[in-house]
């Protein structure tokens, strides 16, 4: 028997783990998958428009596709020196989820008119121009 919590194991006859209270298990469920920190990252999206980098978000959130957006760690820094400057993010996904991605973010673009960034130039979608 084993804690599913803590995953101590136990003799036969406990019921409940001593020291989390949980109800004991047969198995120990299978561990997580761990990601690769070898991961190929292409960017798929760039702009400056913070409208244009959350719906990008959420529509990758919502299909299930892991991300990162550059630019984040400083977006603190740049409010505190002036609230009316917008920068830059970059969004990149793992290589193998590249193409699922342009299409996606491709099409929550258009379908919310967000082609252009805050300057009134073009977002980059990869090496291309939306």
């Amino acid at each position: 028997m084993y804690c599913p919590e803590c995953g101590v194991e136990y003799r036969a006859g406990f019921t409940e783990c001593a020291d989390c209270h949980a109800a004991l298990v047969e198995q120990l469920p299978a561990p997580e998958e761990v990601p690769n920190p070898d991961l190929e990252l292409v960017r798929v999206l760039e702009g400056n428009s913070p409208i244009a980098e959350a719906v990008a978000k959420t529509s990758l959130q919502e299909a299930g596709i892991p991300f990162y957006v550059e630019g984040e760690e400083i977006a603190a820094a740049m409010q505190a020196i002036d609230p009316h400057i917008h920068r830059w993010w970059g969004i990149q996904v793992a290589r193998d989820h590249e193409a699922d991605a342009r299409v996606l973010l491709d099409a929550a673009i258009a379908k919310e008119d967000l082609a252009l960034d805050v300057d009134q130039e073009e977002v980059q979608i990869g090496d291309e121009t939306a």
